[in-house]
């Protein structure tokens, strides 16, 4: 496989490209595949890009315990790999974690012959190094679909007849969490979180205990 300067440059360690067709016709269709690849080649790579959510109240109850909890939904667009850094900025961008499966053909040193990343001939992301990884792919695509518990309540109410004994009319404890858990992250390595962005500080997950007494 060439691109459209004829050279090959077709490496392990980089994004393989399907070459799908070839010139435009001046009546808009292409041409067949013609083992080159080029800006010909770009495709559609989804029919919808709109995202759609919707939040969820879950109430439970059973003798004096209740439970209130809020999920949230979301969906559609076509999400990607957004973390993706350039040759020239390698070694100095702050990647996340599942860049260390990059493919490696051999051991990289530094100037001490210290090896600060082994040999990863199986490395299931392309190298950057090699070749450019911004270009739009499906390579890069995750699942649009992800669910996440906001924020939970747990409460128990005293029965009256212990209230009565210490003279109180009512004792209600509860214990409430706000950004607990993303029960479905589609990025890999979970290195973004829907409760938060990447590369800030992150969302503060927050439990408290409260107690609120009727006299």
């Amino acid at each position: 496989m060439t691109t459209e300067d004829g050279r090959k440059k077709i490496y392990p360690g980089i994004v393989g490209y399907r070459d799908i067709r070839g010139p435009q016709n001046p009546d808009g269709s292409y041409e067949g595949r013609d083992g080159i690849i080029d800006s010909n080649d770009q495709i559609r790579l989804a029919r919808r890009t709109t995202i759609g959510g919707a939040n969820m109240h879950l109430g439970l109850s059973w003798r004096n315990f209740s439970l209130n909890a809020w999920l949230s939904f979301s969906w559609g667009g076509y999400p990607q790999v957004s973390v993706r850094p350039s040759a020239s900025g390698l070694d100095l961008t702050n990647v996340p974690v599942f860049w260390k499966d990059m493919f490696h053909f051999a051991d990289i040193k530094d100037a001490n012959g210290q090896i600060v990343a082994p040999a990863n001939i199986d490395g299931k992301w392309p190298n950057p190094a090699i070749g450019n990884v911004t270009h739009t792919s499906s390579i890069w695509h995750v699942s649009s679909f992800r669910l996440y518990l906001n924020n939970a309540t747990l409460g128990y109410t005293l029965p009256r007849e212990v209230v009565e004994k210490i003279n109180i009319a009512s004792l209600r404890v509860t214990l409430t969490g706000t950004n607990l858990i993303s029960f479905v992250n589609p990025w890999p390595e979970k290195y973004y979180n829907q409760l938060q962005g990447y590369g800030g500080y992150p969302t503060t997950r927050v439990i408290s205990l409260g107690v609120n007494i009727g006299f």
